[in-house]
Parts: C-alpha cells; structure tokens; sequence
C-alpha cells in the first residue's frame, strides 16, 4: 500500500532525494502521470484505523513532518487527509482520473498559504473579572438565609449567566481577530476551540507574500488589547483548512446500497440517476414528511446515494471520453464496473468525513 501526503503539480523540483524518510521509515518517491505527481511512500499497513495510539501518534508526526520537508520546494501542495492509503494502481488512477481537478485547485492555490492563529487567555483570570460584575454579585449576595433548595438555583442562574459572559467575550475577540485581518486574507475558517483557554482557533488563507503584513496585524492587536491574549501563529502550511484531497475507493456494497435505496438498475444515465433522486427526494423530505421521524435520516441517506452514483457516472464517462453529452451517457453500475472505482472530494477540513 501506498501512504500519500500531498498532490503537486510535475516539475524538476518535485524529485525526492533518497534520504527524505516517511512513515515507518521507507522512502518518499514520486508517482506522475500528465504533469501532477503525488507524494507517497510505502506502508506497512491497509488500515490505520486499528493502531495503538501510540503508534498513530508517530504515523501523524511522520507525515507532517514529511508535509513540512518538501512544502517549499513546490509551486503549490495539495495535502491529502492523513491516513490515505491506496494501491499503487489506485494511485494511478487517481491521477489520470482527477488530475484536471488538481490542476484546478493548483490555479486557485498557487503562491498562497494556510496560517493558523490560536489565541488563549487565562481562564482564572476572566473568571474572576466576571465574579466582580454587579448582576453576579448581586445574585451571590441573595444567597445569604436562603434554603439549600433555593441557593441550589441561584447558583445554576450564577453559573449560566457566567457561561453566557465568556461565551460573548469570546465572540467578541474573535471578531475582532477577523476583522483586523478581513483585508489582508483571502479565506478564514473557524475551527473548534481544543480546550477552556483557547478563545479563539483561527486558519487564514493567505498570499505568501502578505505574510509579513499579516504577522505586522496580529502584533499590533496584541498590543492593542494589552496582553489580555496569547497569540500564537503557525504556518505556512499547506491549505488543509481549505482545499484537502480526500480519496475514498467504492465498494459493489456501497453502490448496491445506493442502488437500492434509488430503485436504480445495473445500468443508468445521468437524467435517470437525477429522476430516481428526485422522486425519492419528494417523498422522504422532512418537509414533506413530518409525522415519520426518521425522515431526515433518510432523506440525508437519499442525498449521499444520489452523490455515490452520479459520481460513478462522472468517473465511467471521463475514462470513456464519449462523444455523447454527459446527461445521455448510460454508466454500468454492476459490481464488476464499480469496485473498487475511487470517489475524491477537494473540500475545507470541516466538510471531511470522520
């Protein structure tokens, strides 16, 4: 098996030397077809999913730091999701199928990075600021003479209203983050806080050349708000927050799944996958279904097995290089012609599957 980290556009620079070490310590080489390469090295395992922690730890430490090692010596790195693993003829596939997606995202990422910005406080500290507020106060002082009963409820108003406090402090400085760096960036994506002390955990993608500037901006926020948070920056990175390669293979059981779940046959066209959606779509709406409450299971079902099949009509009709319009090609969805077919996403962080 192949362990991929990155896709990048073919050139001089993409060569590996033989000492650049991957997972499990075997080489990283370079596999291209039709001008886009991707980085891989060989695995010891098809799955990672039943690793120790331990060892995944130092599988994930592996590929970042293969990540970081070749990232400047490219036009652009397409990362792929940690944990990818294929076939060597898989990634070939993967390759001559998808490269004109590749080759698109490269467009829209050439000379930009990802820079993330976590920014901390002292949870002791804000608490403490909050308790001094007059509302809080107040309903402390009310305690005094009060039954357990009622104290008890006091303290859950105290406690609610003291969330409610952090919960606007923090959109506060989070705002003010994206705002000071509204001009200087091209995208932002608000990724989930790890922790109490984390106010903000922020990724921005960015020209290159305005890292500079955007280093100069988080300075002088940071003195403007007078040490009231820790900033810290990294990066560049490549653009996983924004534009990460996701490769799934596909199964006969997945495509008969949808199959069914469509009342579709072995074979379809596009106007056909769309139709079976459709009526299905009509029937199981949550709209339209209200009384059933497994409609929007449902209905969430219908919409991942309209995208598995229109995409085994896409990859079908890219490898056949039809003459007919895309709509009026039939697919053959039998288990021989889809097994083991590939389904590749390019979507921000947030949208991959766990």
């Amino acid at each position: 098996m192949k362990h991929l980290y990155g896709i990048v556009p073919t050139s001089s620079e993409t060569e590996v030397g033989p000492d650049v070490v991957g997972v499990h310590g075997f080489p990283v080489r370079t596999l291209t077809y039709n001008g886009v390469t991707a980085i891989v090295s060989d695995s010891r395992y098809d799955d990672y999913s039943r690793l120790s922690k331990p060892a995944l730890v130092q599988v994930l430490a592996d590929h970042q730091r293969v990540t970081e090692l070749l990232m400047p010596h490219v036009r652009v790195f397409l990362p792929v999701k940690f944990g990818t693993l294929l076939p060597p003829e898989n990634v070939q596939t993967l390759l001559s199928q998808f490269g004109a997606d590749f080759e698109a995202a490269f467009q829209n990422l050439t000379g930009k990075v990802e820079v993330e910005v976590v920014a901390t406080w002292q949870p002791e500290r804000v608490l403490a600021e909050i308790a001094q507020e007059e509302t809080v106060v107040q309903l402390r002082a009310a305690a005094a003479g009060r039954t357990p009963a009622e104290v008890q409820q006091l303290q859950i108003v105290v406690g609610q209203i003291v969330k409610a406090s952090l919960d606007a402090r923090k959109e506060a400085y989070q705002r003010q983050i994206l705002d000071s760096l509204r001009d200087i960036v091209d995208d932002m994506e608000i990724n989930p806080a790890l922790n109490e002390k984390v106010v903000a955990n922020l990724a921005f993608l960015l020209p290159a050349a305005k890292q500079a500037e955007f280093d100069r901006q988080i300075e002088a926020l940071d003195a403007h708000l007078g040490g009231q948070l820790d900033f810290k920056i990294v990066g560049p990175l490549p653009a996983y927050s924004f534009s990460t390669v996701e490769v799934l293979r596909i199964s006969a059981e997945d495509v008969a799944w949808a199959q069914g779940l469509l009342e579709i046959g072995d074979t379809a066209t596009a106007d056909e996958i769309r139709s079976a959606f459709l009526r299905q779509a009509r029937q199981h709406h949550p709209d339209a279904a209200q009384d059933d409450p497994l409609a929007a299971e449902q209905f969430a079902a219908i919409n991942e097995a309209h995208r598995l099949l229109r995409h085994c009509h896409a990859v079908q009709y890219r490898a056949a290089r039809a003459a007919l319009p895309e709509n009026e090609f039939r697919c053959d969805l039998s288990p021989s012609a889809v097994s083991g077919a590939l389904l590749v996403n390019l979507c921000r962080s947030s949208e991959l599957t766990s």
